[in-house]
């Protein structure tokens, strides 16, 4: 999600009906895979691990209504579209980190939530502590 660079996760990856829908730090877990599927004008989203769809619960038109995982029936609670919003951001090193987000934007493997390296006295996640001493303390 472009403000929050996190992804759109099915929370806890479980299998039932009414599991919640929310944002979450990406890691590409199969409950972060999103099968679109687009018909007459609309997307429905059918997530992975499960094979359930994105859903309004109880096809509320409430603001700040619940998404959920439901059973793919193909109802109007499960048909979206999608709007462009605003222009892409700048990413000097194609990491896919916006320019603004990124604490090191000339270098594609140092970003927010970076895999960190002992044994490196750099700083990779962008947490503000190189990675030797997040790894050892010191």
């Amino acid at each position: 999600m472009g403000h929050s660079r996190k992804c759109l996760d099915q929370i806890g990856a479980n299998y039932n009906d009414g599991g919640i829908i929310g944002q979450y730090g990406c890691h590409s877990g199969q409950n972060q895979q999103w099968l679109p599927a687009y018909s007459s004008g609309y997307y429905q989203f059918n997530v992975r691990h499960s094979g359930k769809n994105m859903d309004v619960l109880n096809g509320s038109y409430s603001n700040a209504a619940q998404l959920i995982q439901y059973y793919a029936h193909g109802g109007d609670n499960q048909q979206f579209s999608l709007d462009e919003t605003t222009a892409p951001c700048a990413d000097a090193d194609d990491d896919g980190f916006c320019t603004t987000y990124d604490c090191n934007d000339n270098d594609p493997d140092i970003y927010p939530g970076a895999p960190i390296y002992c044994e490196s006295s750099v700083d990779r996640n962008c947490n503000s502590v190189d990675d030797y001493e997040e790894c050892y303390g010191y």
